[in-house]
């Protein structure tokens, strides 16, 4: 009966297994770094959520997989699908399995609303009527069609200040989209193949933040986040003890988005 007993213990330490323990065993450690209008235990089920939807998560290594966690904790942002604020996504680095994180683009709306600036987002259609102009008098106006919109043909993204100052817009065809994925992206495949209107409206909700007097927190996330994932870049600077699920990492220096396609 003891060997059965064994046995079925040993199957139950799977990798994924093994992985939500660890992540619960570290719940103290995000609680430390979360900001305090995050609910740690909702933090918690985002990540193992994550780990039922994304399988291959667990084939990345545990330190990987809870620096990622400790990047989200640290932004006050849930890694879910559901919330499409943050993502951990399964790459090969040099032959091994791990994890990146990956800002999305609701996740850079929210940054930018804690900095007191109200970001919108959309999508021209080749069917919507629009109208813009840069210089010293910028205007942009969309009426989307309310029947057939046809494909996509452009993205933009405008920016409301909480001072009363003239919103910021940036507008980009899919063209130009087109040719920052082709220059930044670590591939076309991926996000960009499944999801090209999310990773798109990333693009222009970057490219505007970058050019804004935001806070010296969100500028930095812009930044980092403009770094390519190439094979090779290496992991973000946390120390995972593996037996005891202590993460020995800096609140800010820790964060990091190399896992970003840069989009």
């Amino acid at each position: 009966m003891g060997d059965i007993t064994t046995a079925v213990a040993k199957q139950d330490r799977s990798p994924a297994a093994t992985l939500r323990d660890a992540i619960k065993r570290s719940e103290q450690q995000f609680a430390l770094a979360l900001p305090q209008h995050v609910d740690q235990g909702r933090f918690i089920r985002s990540a193992l959520t994550a780990l039922n939807t994304v399988p291959k998560l667990a084939e990345c290594t545990q330190q990987s997989v809870l620096a990622g966690l400790m990047q989200a904790a640290q932004l006050g942002l849930e890694v879910s699908d559901v919330q499409g604020q943050a993502y951990l996504i399964p790459r090969k680095n040099r032959g091994t399995m791990q994890a990146t994180f990956q800002l999305g683009y609701r996740g850079m709306i929210d940054l930018a609303a804690r900095a007191g600036i109200t970001v919108d987002v959309d999508t021209i259609c080749e069917n919507d009527t629009y109208d813009f102009e840069r210089g010293t008098q910028p205007h942009l106006r969309h009426r989307p069609t309310l029947e057939d919109r046809g494909a996509p043909i452009a993205y933009y993204a405008v920016a409301h200040f909480a001072d009363g100052r003239m919103p910021a817009f940036r507008i980009m065809s899919r063209g130009e989209v087109e040719k920052h994925r082709d220059r930044f992206a670590a591939s076309q495949g991926g996000p960009w193949s499944d999801h090209f209107d999310s990773m798109a409206r990333k693009t222009v909700i970057r490219q505007l933040l970058n050019y804004l007097p935001t806070s010296p927190e969100l500028r930095q996330q812009v930044i980092e986040a403009e770094v390519s994932a190439v094979d090779g870049a290496p992991v973000v600077p946390i120390h995972v003890d593996i037996d005891t699920g202590e993460i020995n990492a800096d609140p800010i220096a820790a964060i990091d988005t190399t896992g970003d396609d840069a989009a």
